[in-house]
């Protein structure tokens, strides 16, 4: 985020407990405070806090499990038919990570739109973001080395023009469970198939916590999304 003259309305470190969102010493990235809106973006560390065991538990509550259930009917009506495979280690729910001066950093945008985390069960694949949790059906599952998987998938509950066709799973660190997630989308340009490739990266639950959160706090209104440092994907799984 290039926003240098507000970076430097306020000092990084402050004592603050405004709208509990930050403890005590809590290092901020950004602040700005106007008539209008409060917006705070800041490192938490606390893995305790409240903002931080909200954003890492990817539990249904009851929006969720409504939204889930009738995407579920959706699949149900078309006849689709799930089958299970044997994932090996790979069930688990996926947060994605992003890379800032070198460290890596769970992170909670301020818009929901943004939050792009994942499930995944021995026959679906849940996209976990603002339109709640989106099953996709998997139609085939490949080991094809130690570190490297992928999953084909045969539908979605959610058709938008983009539909996503498989993922390859890249484990860069098998001893922290971090991978590059490869996803490749299908959609129709003037008759023609076109498809479509997106890297993020993930680490699986369990080993979230290992990381630090940056959270994109806004009180009153949507404001822009943190700038992270780009990745080199490719470079991360040695070129593809």
């Amino acid at each position: 985020m290039v926003e240098t003259d507000m970076r430097d309305t306020l000092p990084s470190k402050v004592k603050h407990s405004t709208d509990d969102i930050a403890n005590d010493d809590t290092i901020f990235l950004f602040r700005k405070l106007s008539a209008q809106n409060y917006n705070a973006i800041f490192i938490e560390r606390n893995r305790e806090s409240r903002i931080y065991k909200k954003w890492t538990n990817l539990k249904f509550d009851k929006k969720d499990s409504e939204e889930f259930f009738m995407y579920c009917k959706n699949l149900k009506e078309r006849n689709l038919i799930l089958r299970r495979f044997n994932i090996q280690n790979l069930l688990s729910e996926w947060l994605q990570l992003h890379e800032y001066k070198g460290k890596y950093y769970l992170y909670v945008p301020c818009d929901g739109m943004y939050r792009q985390d994942l499930i995944l069960t021995d026959s679906l694949l849940i996209q976990y973001g603002m339109m709640g949790p989106i099953p996709s059906i998997i139609d085939s599952f490949v080991k094809i080395r130690q570190s490297r998987f992928k999953i084909v998938l045969s539908d979605s509950a959610v058709w938008d023009g983009l539909f996503l066709k498989e993922v390859n799973i890249h484990f860069i660190d098998l001893s922290q469970k971090i991978a590059v997630w490869k996803f490749t989308y299908q959609y129709f340009n003037n008759s023609k198939v076109v498809l479509e490739n997106q890297f993020r990266l993930y680490v699986m639950k369990e080993n979230a916590k290992k990381f630090d959160m940056i959270v994109n706090f806004s009180k009153f209104r949507k404001e822009r999304e943190f700038e992270f440092d780009s990745i080199d994907f490719r470079k991360l799984i040695g070129g593809i």
